[in-house]
C-alpha cells in the first residue's frame, strides 16, 4: 500500500514539475511579446483574428515553444476558429516571404535587448533551415 503512495506521489510531482515547464514557457515567450502581442492574449477568445492565431502560432513553433503553440491551438478550438486557421496556415506555409515578415517584424519588436539578440540568432538558423526546405511543423 504504502509502494501504491509513493508512486501517486511522484507522478503528482512529475505532472507539477511539467504543469510548471509549460507556463514558465508561456511566460517567456509573452515577455518577448510586443504589447500588441501580448494584448493578444488578453482579448476575448471571439474578438481574435484568426491572422493573429496563425502568426503567433508560427512563431511560437519556429522558436520552439511548443506549448504555446498548443495553447493557441487549444483556444482556437474552443473559440471555433479552427478550421479557418487550419486553412489560413496552410496558405501561410506556402509562402515563404509571409513567414519571413511575420519573424523579422516580430524580433524586430523584442522590447528587452538581451532577448532581441538571442531570439534573432536563433531566427537566423532558422531561417536557414526553412530557405533550405525545413518544415515548421514538422514535428
Amino acid at each position: 500500500m504504502r509502494y501504491n503512495y509513493v508512486i501517486e506521489s511522484d507522478k503528482e510531482r512529475l505532472m507539477k514539475d511539467k504543469y510548471e515547464q509549460r507556463e514558465e514557457e508561456v511566460l517567456n515567450f509573452l515577455i518577448i511579446c510586443n504589447d500588441v502581442d501580448r494584448g493578444f492574449w488578453d482579448l476575448p477568445q471571439n474578438d481574435r483574428k484568426t491572422e493573429d492565431y496563425v502568426r503567433l502560432l508560427t512563431i511560437a513553433r519556429i522558436l520552439g515553444c511548443k506549448w504555446v503553440a498548443t495553447r493557441l491551438s487549444l483556444e482556437a478550438v474552443q473559440d471555433e476558429k479552427v478550421h479557418e486557421i487550419i486553412s489560413r496556415l496552410h496558405a501561410v506555409l506556402k509562402n515563404y516571404e509571409i513567414i519571413i515578415g511575420w519573424m523579422d517584424h516580430f524580433v524586430d519588436n523584442i522590447p528587452i535587448p538581451e532577448y532581441k539578440k538571442a531570439v534573432y540568432e536563433l531566427w537566423e538558423e532558422e531561417k536557414e533551415k526553412i530557405r533550405l526546405g525545413g518544415k515548421i511543423f514538422d514535428n
